[in-house]
């Protein structure tokens, strides 16, 4: 038996669906809001739909092999929904091994994420990242040390890098920088002069 809760969220998604096609038709971004459809059918209006038969038989103490199916189905679909919201926004762990990454030095201890901003990776793998790390005067000091100031390679922003800089107010000022080209992807981590924090920045195209 389907809820009413279920049928109105079924009208919502319809309207909704009907809306972005009917836009398609008229536009030249027909992939684009096709794909918006599909996303949007998955991680939002299928959960909320199977989330609400679940709750309306568990209400009616009716709960068998069909509710053992959706139930698969919503946590399937929950599980997709982090994955892809953790590749639109990475968690800290993931600005934390690109600093190992693009440094090759492990993580300072005092280390903490301010800021982040990465690309969702193409096909290819290819991606954009830049973040901004905070660390105490002992981890600037020693960082300092190690970075070993190379402006030999050509710069490549990215939207990546002019969120970073929108971030600090300003272009980065740095007291060491190294950058680096191996293969197709380009690499920076340098020494900010504010005397607490280290900019680390990949891409690759």
């Amino acid at each position: 038996m389907i809820t009413r809760r279920t049928r109105i969220i079924a009208i919502i998604g319809a309207v909704v669906l009907l809306s972005l096609f009917m836009i398609a038709s008229q536009t030249h971004m027909t992939a684009v809001l096709i794909l918006m459809a599909v996303l949007i059918t998955i991680f939002i209006l299928a959960p909320l739909a199977e989330l609400s038969f679940l709750v309306f038989r568990i209400r009616r103490k009716s709960f068998g092999w069909l509710e053992v199916l959706i139930l698969c189905l919503l946590l399937v679909n929950c599980l997709l929904s982090y994955g892809v919201y953790s590749m639109i926004y990475p968690p800290d762990s993931f600005y934390e091994n690109e600093f190992r990454n693009v440094t090759g030095l492990d993580f300072p201890s005092s280390g903490d994420v301010v800021f982040g901003d990465a690309s969702v990776p193409d096909l290819h793998g290819d991606y954009y990242s830049a973040c901004l790390i905070d660390v105490d005067s002992v981890d600037y000091r020693q960082l300092s040390q190690l970075c070993d100031n190379d402006t030999s390679a050509t710069f490549i922003g990215s939207s990546s890098w002019h969120a970073m800089e929108k971030c600090l107010g300003h272009k980065p000022k740095f007291s060491t920088v190294h950058m680096n080209w191996e293969d197709d992807k380009f690499t920076l981590w340098g020494i900010l002069e504010d005397r607490s924090s280290v900019v680390v920045y990949r891409g690759s195209s």
